[in-house]
């Protein structure tokens, strides 16, 4: 398992509340190479959820303070970063070219075609499994698709959205600030992300996991089959399958 960690090649991208703690949690646990890319500068708002930066930050650009803390937490793993921007599944799929898994803890852009429907097509295109979360307030959600193991992203969300209980969240992130849930949505991305490294354990690909922090008892697991016709989850082999 720690051969199979120290090999791998992880992106984080987004390096916030969940992806400051994903980045540093994948660092201590050995990840072999770490690529850290957010575009944003510290700002005072950020130090009481994302674990990386203090005051002494401000002004700075995260992902290059987030590279420098996390390369100090591991001597062995290898961390490069980037300032790059994500404005297309373009950009997506050169980022993920190359490397082994994808945490995606950015929430920008939203809508219809949001960074999160870019991550499902690029990273199935790219034969690349992910995980990705987030917390609106005390509700933490994280998502774990490696198609064809389980469905994507899409088929996921929109199948949750038609059945989901009042009160959860499955757009893996939003609104709403408490250190503690972004602590957590980051701890379960980064044990997402070592599993699907690993497989250990079973990562359970195509589920949406929920907890509400508010409530105790109050979990929730969505694990649907993939939509018909989904080219995500069953890409065509041929060209005359593309005809």
């Amino acid at each position: 398992m720690q051969l199979r960690l120290k090999r791998s090649r992880a992106v984080v991208l987004g390096l916030g509340g969940t992806g400051s703690h994903v980045a540093w949690a994948l660092a201590a646990a050995g990840v072999g190479e770490i690529h850290c890319v957010d575009p944003d500068r510290v700002e005072l708002s950020n130090p009481n959820r994302q674990i990386l930066y203090t005051e002494d930050d401000l002004g700075r650009f995260k992902a290059e303070v987030a590279a420098n803390r996390i390369s100090r937490v591991n001597s062995d793993v290898t961390v490069t970063c980037s300032r790059a921007r994500v404005t297309s599944q373009a950009d997506l799929s050169r980022l993920v070219e190359g490397y082994d898994v994808l945490a995606l803890c950015a929430d920008e852009p939203r809508g219809s075609e949001n960074i999160k429907v870019w991550a499902s097509r690029a990273c199935a295109a790219a034969g690349v499994p992910w995980a990705g979360g987030g917390y609106s307030g005390p509700v933490v959600t994280c998502g774990v698709f490696a198609p064809p193991r389980g469905a994507c992203y899409e088929c996921v969300s929109a199948q949750a959205i038609a059945k989901r209980r009042s009160g959860i969240d499955v757009d893996l992130g939003g609104p709403g600030v408490i250190a503690f849930s972004a602590g957590i949505s980051g701890q379960m991305v980064a044990q997402s992300v070592v599993s699907l490294i690993t497989d250990v354990p079973d990562p359970m690909p195509g589920t949406i996991r929920a907890m509400n922090l508010a409530v105790l008892g109050h979990h929730d697991l969505f694990k649907p089959p993939p939509r018909a016709g989904c080219t995500n989850c069953h890409p065509l082999t041929s060209p005359m399958d593309r005809s």
